[in-house]
């Protein structure tokens, strides 16, 4: 079963390509599920329970000096219930064994990032509640807030499941890099994969349109295919021969391509030994002018890039480090750490 998750810039014609895709899935015979993420919430089954496990987190918050102070650093933003059913809605959708096609109509950027980052926050204030502290006075919601947290493990190894890609759309105009480059970033960071981006509505030299604004388009357009050039682009032209807009027929998908066949395992993560301690490195595609902020309460890393923030737990071989210093590179985060004396035995 393959998962599409397209999103894109305001107006650049999302919703017709998600529409487009599933048309011609279908039509090179393949059992199809479009998915409007605005409506997604309505199609969960967990709906039911979602209120139980989201009622426990809202109890819990409210009593919440009885438990781990959770950090604002650690907060990347306010979970919404609305993505929560959502997320919830599409990976019940990608387990369904008469389904081979899930298309999810994300729609903004904005909204995908949202998306992308909802479990991670639910997660960790679920976890940060769940203090033996807690189990005591509120022995009631231990249950729920375990299930919680399962459901959001179901739902994180969905999206970051071989079988799963984001498309990402944009026009070819001055905010398509800036765009495309925080798209990237928060999907890389969340362990997504794009596995191609669409350059729409690009007139061509032939076409009746003002040629200033129209040479600008085209320039624009190549700008953005060279500055990615390590991914697959596809430019859309604005109108066929006959004035119709092109992307209402094109095929989209190929049957037996790469859009059919699982990814390969992708390398998200490793761990180096140095001389005088080790390397943690983190897939994540990092524009050159990203400001990199980095942080630490416990067990947890806080990476802040720019205005995306992922919080990440420390393989059990680091927690016994402190980080000596971040490097960022466009294509990852790596993080050195060297051991703490104070909790490793000397030989002296």
């Amino acid at each position: 079963m393959r998962l599409l998750l397209l999103s894109g810039t305001g107006g650049a014609g999302t919703s017709t390509i998600a529409r487009a895709t599933a048309m011609q899935a279908v039509a090179d015979g393949a059992r199809v599920q479009l998915i409007d993420l605005a409506d997604a919430q309505e199609t969960s089954a967990a709906r039911s329970a979602a209120s139980q496990w989201l009622g426990a987190l809202a109890s819990d918050v409210l009593v919440l000096r009885a438990a781990e102070q959770v950090l604002p650093e650690e907060l990347a933003m306010l979970p919404g219930v609305d993505e929560f059913l959502a997320l919830a809605a599409i990976a019940e959708s990608a387990t369904l064994d008469d389904i081979d096609f899930v298309i999810v109509d994300v729609g903004p950027i904005d909204a995908l990032a949202r998306l992308l980052m909802t479990a991670d926050t639910l997660d960790l204030l679920a976890s940060s509640l769940m203090t033996p502290a807690m189990a005591i006075a509120r022995a009631d919601l231990d249950t729920p807030l375990s299930e919680l947290r399962t459901e959001l493990q179901r739902i994180r190894e969905c999206l970051s499941s071989a079988d799963t890609a984001v498309r990402l759309v944009c026009l070819p105009d001055e905010r398509g890099i800036a765009s495309l480059e925080r798209a990237l970033l928060v999907t890389s960071l969340y362990e997504a994969h794009v596995d191609l981006v669409y350059v729409n509505q690009v007139p061509r030299g032939k076409d009746s349109w003002p040629k200033r604004w129209s040479a600008t388009r085209r320039r624009m357009s190549q700008r953005i295919v060279e500055h990615f050039s390590d991914l697959p682009v596809r430019v859309l032209p604005l109108r066929d021969g006959d004035g119709a807009p092109v992307v209402e027929r094109i095929r989209v998908v190929e049957k037996g391509s790469q859009a059919w066949a699982a990814h390969a395992t992708r390398s998200i993560e490793s761990i180096d030994s140095l001389g005088s301690g080790f390397a943690w490195t983190l897939a994540a595609r990092i524009p050159a002018s990203a400001a990199l902020r980095l942080g630490r309460t416990d067990d947890r890393v806080i990476i802040a890039i720019d205005a995306v923030t992922r919080v990440r737990s420390l393989p059990s071989v680091l927690r016994r480090c402190e980080i000596t210093r971040a490097v960022a590179s466009p294509t990852g985060l790596r993080i050195e750490l060297a051991p703490d004396p104070s909790v490793w035995r000397s030989n002296g």
